[in-house]
């Protein structure tokens, strides 16, 4: 329950970095006793700065930082953590002193019991984060600020996140979140900040109705530009009769000067040149509604970016096709079962999730079945028998959590080109034109480089510089801010082809028309009863 009691507060706040532009100025801020806000805004816009600033890392170039309780950062899941063999006490003793005392927490809030002498990479991503949270729950905070904590956690576990937060222990703090996860968001949040243009919007309520108010805001600014260019229009065609009118009139006082009618002319003053007077004001006209126009039209491109789409192309020769199919499959790793009975068709045009919990098999399942089409893709652990047959001549492309076909060595301009062969380098640097990247020394800049969000635009560079049958996603959202989220939904609205994908962000799904869902559970494949179109019983299915 939120009081009146502040907790955070930044008056006329202004940052940026040394030798950099400000990424936020003159903003105030008040954070209360029981709010949770989540903290949107593009890649690059201060969302991690401000998250610094709240948790006293970072220091406000200018106004008033008041921080009235402490704070405790929750870090994003580090999937480097999880490979280590650094035993859990050890992890644990970085971030708390009394290493100790966290199980009997973590027993306490969440029902785990894990051994500290362990390795780290024996913890799924839910049991990291949970450990995460009770080693902040032990820090006795007043404020949790948590960074992209759904990242990596099936939907079992970011219920139990969310129940933490809504009803659990996590009940008792305030929350500053940042989330790409809009249902997760919609179940938690009760105020979003929004970052952008070097300003911080607050909005009342959930992620939702906050995407509502920015439409309608996106809405008004189109009507706006929308009359000022219609004004601008009018004004133009009154200004183009006026010159005829007085056209008109200059030629009957000539006709009536050479008749001998100077004095009548001169008296009634219709000899004054005013054309020059006249002309030079509605040409101050148009040129005021000019700017107004441009002003309103620059300032609705600037806020609607995500109106933008990706433009795959698609190989409409193909609709109605049979993609692939599998007959009683049996997925295995080492021998082991991992799934059975699967039965699964795609043919061009279809929405298809991949369901289940974190370790069930569901990359496993998508990497065996891409070794049946190109056997390069030879996987030595993952194997898919039964009777599976593959289209003949048909475009897959596949998109895994690490963005493997990214070649890290080689610059942007290259990983274009080596990945499609036919395209040449003019037609390369255009391609990478229309995600953004322009100059020559991005394109110079080596794959290995990259920041998650610029690794999906060349990602998508890439595989739409081509036709393509099927597009195959492994989490995609992953790494993602919600305007590429956006961009991504968009993409997927407008290409004709079939899209397969394993993901937990059900207002992803949703959005982006999957209307059929499988599902991996107790070594089974089987069709689910709902699908995301109906998110909220997807949703409860999973859980």
């Amino acid at each position: 329950m939120v009081s009146d009691k502040i907790l955070v507060q930044l008056n006329n706040a202004a940052f940026k970095y040394p030798a950099g532009d400000y990424l936020f100025t003159k903003v105030k801020l008040t954070l209360k006793e029981g709010e949770k806000v989540a903290i949107v805004g593009a890649n690059g816009s201060g969302k991690s700065t401000l998250l610094k600033i709240f948790t006293c890392n970072l220091k406000l170039e200018e106004g008033e930082q008041i921080i009235n309780c402490k704070t405790h950062y929750v870090p994003q899941i580090n999937l480097s953590a999880l490979q280590k063999a650094q035993p859990i006490y050890e992890y644990i003793s970085q971030f708390y002193d009394d290493w100790w005392e966290i199980p009997a927490k973590l027993e306490e809030v969440f029902n785990l019991i894990i051994d500290l002498e362990l390795p780290v990479q024996t913890l799924s991503g839910g049991e990291l984060m949970k450990l995460n949270l009770a080693i902040a729950v032990r820090h006795n905070p007043k404020v949790l600020v948590l960074d992209e904590p759904t990242n990596h956690l099936d939907v079992a576990s970011i219920a139990k996140l969310i129940s933490f937060i809504n009803d659990g222990e996590g009940k008792n703090y305030a929350y500053i979140i940042v989330s790409h996860d809009i249902f997760f968001l919609d179940q938690v949040v009760d105020a979003v900040w929004e970052l952008e243009n070097q300003q911080i919007t607050s909005y009342g309520g959930n992620y939702s109705f906050y995407r509502e108010q920015k439409e309608l805001h996106l809405r008004g600014l189109k009507r706006q530009y929308d009359l000022a260019k219609d004004k601008l229009e009018k004004t133009a065609l009154l200004e183009q009769k006026n010159i005829e009118n007085q056209a008109k009139r200059a030629n009957r006082a000539k006709r009536a000067f050479l008749k001998g009618g100077v004095a009548r002319i001169t008296a009634h003053g219709a000899g004054r040149d005013s054309t020059g007077d006249l002309q030079h004001a509605q040409s101050t006209t148009i040129d005021r509604l000019t700017v107004e126009a441009e002003e309103k039209l620059e300032e609705f491109q600037t806020e609607d970016r995500h109106l933008a789409f990706i433009n795959m192309k698609n190989t409409e020769a193909n609709q109605g096709r049979t993609i692939f199919e599998v007959k009683e499959g049996i997925l295995t790793i080492d021998k082991q079962v991992l799934a059975k009975n699967i039965n699964l068709k795609v043919i061009y045009g279809d929405r298809v999730v991949i369901a289940g919990n974190n370790g069930v098999g569901k990359s496993s399942l998508i990497q065996a079945l891409l070794a049946h089409v190109d056997p390069t893709r030879h996987n030595e652990l993952a194997k898919l028998s039964g009777e599976i047959y593959t289209g003949e001549n048909l475009a897959w492309v596949y998109i895994d959590q690490n963005y493997s076909l990214i070649k890290p060595e080689l610059t942007l301009l290259q990983n274009l080109l080596d990945y499609n062969k036919e395209i040449t380098e003019s037609k390369a640097k255009e391609q990478l034109g229309k995600f953004q990247f322009k100059l020559e020394s991005e394109m110079a800049k080596p794959g290995g480089n990259l920041s998650g969000g610029e690794m999906v635009r060349l990602i998508m560079a890439m595989i739409t510089s081509f036709p393509i049958d099927l597009l195959i996603m492994d989490e995609p959202t992953n790494n993602l801010d919600v305007e590429t989220v956006e961009v991504l939904i968009k993409s997927l609205t407008n290409f004709r082809g079939a899209v397969m994908v394993i993901s937990h962000n059900i207002d992803f799904l949703h959005r982006a028309g999957i209307n059929t869902a499988y599902i991996i559970k107790a070594k089974k494949f089987t069709k689910m009863l709902v699908d995301p179109s109906h998110k909220d019983a997807f949703y409860q299915a999973l859980v």
